[in-house]
C-alpha cells in the first residue's frame, strides 16, 4: 500500500478506495475494504501524511511526498550546474530526487541529461561522504592534491607528498564543491577542491577541537579565494545595484547616493576573483578605499597599457 501511494498518488492524482483495491490486485494481493483502512492507519502511524479528499461524494487518498515537483526540479537543475560531480554522479542523484515524486510527476519533470563536458572524475560523492564523516568525528584526513596541465594531465602538488589536515566544512561555490581544512603546521584554514583530492583516508585518532566560523569564512573568502577581510568602499553607477546585491547579498551597507551613483561599504577579501569582478564594469566603478585595492587595480591597468601599447608601437 505504501509503495502504491508513493508511486501512484499526489495532490492532482488522488486514489479512490476502488483504485487502491485494483492496484493491490495487480500485485497479487486481494484486499477488502477494512484491510485497506487498516493499512492506511498503519502507514499514518509511522508518521507519513496521507491526505483524504472528497470529490463528487467520493473519498480519495494521496501521499504527501518529501519534495514537491518544483523543489525537485530546482535541486536537479542545481546539480546540472555543479561541475565537481561527474555526469554519472549527477544522474545518480537526480534519479533519487525523481524517485521522491509520484509517477505522474516524474513524467512531467523535464530534466536535461547532464552534458558530456562535466567533470570526468568520478568518486566525488564518495570523497565528500568521507569528509563529512571526518568532520562529524573530528578526525584528520590524508590525501594527494593535484592540478591539471594544458594536456588535462594531473600535476600533483608538493611532489605528490601526502597532505595531513583537519576538515572543518564542505561548501559549494560557483558550481564547485570545496572542503575547508585546518593546518596545524600553518595554524590556518584553506580551501581545497574536492574533485582534485585523491586517495583520501581518515585517521583513527580524534583531533583536538578547532573553532571554525563558516559564515565568517565565506564572507572573507570571496569565491573560495582565501584572504584577510577588509572593508572596501566603492562607488557604483546606479545601474549596477542589482549586480552588487547579487554578488554580495543584502549585507551591503549603502553609505551615500546621488542621481547617478551610490557608494557601498562591502566586507570582503582582496582576491583575484574580486579584481576580475570589478574590472568587468570598467568606468562604472571607482574604488575609494582601501589603498591596497586601488594600487592593485592601477598595477593591472599599467600592465595592460604596457602590453597593448608596446605591442602597437612594435608593429609601427
Amino acid at each position: 500500500m505504501l509503495d502504491i501511494l508513493e508511486k501512484e498518488s499526489d495532490e492532482d492524482h488522488p486514489l479512490e478506495l476502488a483504485d487502491l483495491v485494483a492496484l493491490l490486485n495487480e500485485k497479487g494481493i486481494k484486499a477488502e475494504r477494512k484491510a485497506v483502512y487498516r493499512s492506511l492507519d498503519a502507514i499514518r502511524a509511522t508518521g507519513r501524511t496521507i491526505h483524504q479528499v472528497r470529490r463528487n461524494r467520493t473519498v480519495s487518498y494521496y501521499m504527501e511526498h518529501a519534495l514537491s515537483m518544483a523543489e525537485a526540479l530546482i535541486l536537479c537543475e542545481t546539480l546540472e550546474d555543479n561541475v565537481s560531480l561527474s555526469r554519472e554522479e549527477t544522474m545518480q542523484v537526480q534519479e533519487k530526487l525523481k524517485a521522491s515524486l509520484s509517477r505522474q510527476e516524474q513524467e512531467s519533470l523535464q530534466v536535461i541529461v547532464p552534458p558530456m563536458g562535466k567533470n570526468p572524475q568520478s568518486g566525488v560523492l564518495e570523497t565528500t561522504q568521507k569528509l563529512m564523516k571526518a568532520i562529524h568525528e573530528n578526525r584528520c584526513v590524508r590525501f594527494h592534491y593535484y592540478d591539471l596541465n594544458i594536456h588535462q594531465k594531473k600535476n600533483y602538488r608538493r611532489q605528490k607528498k601526502t597532505y595531513h589536515l583537519l576538515p572543518c566544512a564542505v561548501v559549494a561555490d560557483h558550481g564547485r564543491l570545496y572542503c575547508v581544512l585546518w593546518s596545524d603546521k600553518h595554524q590556518g584554514f584553506a580551501n581545497y577542491r574536492i574533485d582534485r583530492m585523491e586517495f583520501l583516508d581518515t585517521d583513527e585518532e580524534v583531533h583536538d577541537p578547532v573553532v571554525f566560523d563558516k559564515d565568517a569564512w565565506m564572507r572573507s573568502s570571496f569565491s573560495m579565494y582565501p584572504g584577510d577581510p577588509v572593508t572596501a568602499v566603492i562607488t557604483f553607477d546606479l545601474s549596477l545595484a542589482p549586480a552588487v546585491y547579487d554578488q554580495f547579498g543584502s549585507d551591503v551597507i549603502i553609505t551615500g547616493s546621488d542621481e547617478r551613483t551610490f557608494t557601498a561599504a562591502i566586507r570582503t577579501a582582496i582576491t583575484p576573483t574580486l579584481i576580475a569582478w570589478l574590472m568587468q564594469f570598467i568606468d562604472k566603478v571607482k574604488v575609494e578605499k582601501p589603498q591596497e585595492l586601488i594600487d592593485t587595480l592601477l598595477h593591472i591597468a599599467a600592465g595592460l597599457e604596457k602590453t597593448y601599447n608596446g605591442e602597437k608601437e612594435g608593429r609601427m
